[in-house]
């Protein structure tokens, strides 16, 4: 079992730019999250901003995007992940009439479930992250 309370671990992986890759993103981080609580928000989480990743940014044209997993001794995990950029910045959507989208709630689902997220950009793309407490409950 992996638990961010014994000792740091980062764990990293490049993966192409398609949404069939998404599913293989979540699978990666799970098999680092064994036992943790919050799995489940966790890999919701990843999957919105992987996907973001692959709609909304180069990495979608045949580009790829990193994903690290980072926790440490205190009980935080991070997750981040780095696309290869475009020209809109992630921003959370205004909820609006969710009758009317089918599509566009990720951001939010992120902000609502996560302890902590952000963006950067940076030379290559974007730069978007999440934290969690291990031991907290959503």
């Amino acid at each position: 079992m992996t638990d961010p309370r014994r000792s740091p671990h980062t764990h990293r992986r490049r993966f192409p730019g398609t949404f069939e890759q998404v599913s293989a993103a979540r699978r990666f981080i799970a098999a680092h999250l064994n036992g943790c609580p919050r799995l489940d928000d966790v890999l919701l989480m990843i999957g919105e901003i992987a996907a973001n990743a692959v709609e909304h940014t180069d990495t979608g044209n045949n580009g790829s995007f990193e994903v690290t997993l980072l926790h440490d001794a205190t009980g935080w995990l991070r997750i981040e992940v780095r696309d290869d950029g475009s020209p809109v910045r992630p921003q959370i959507c205004p909820l609006g009439h969710v009758e009317d989208r089918e599509s566009g709630y990720g951001l939010q689902i992120v902000d609502t479930l996560s302890d902590n997220w952000g963006h950067k950009d940076e030379l290559r793309g974007h730069f978007v992250f999440f934290e969690v407490a291990w031991d907290s409950e959503t």
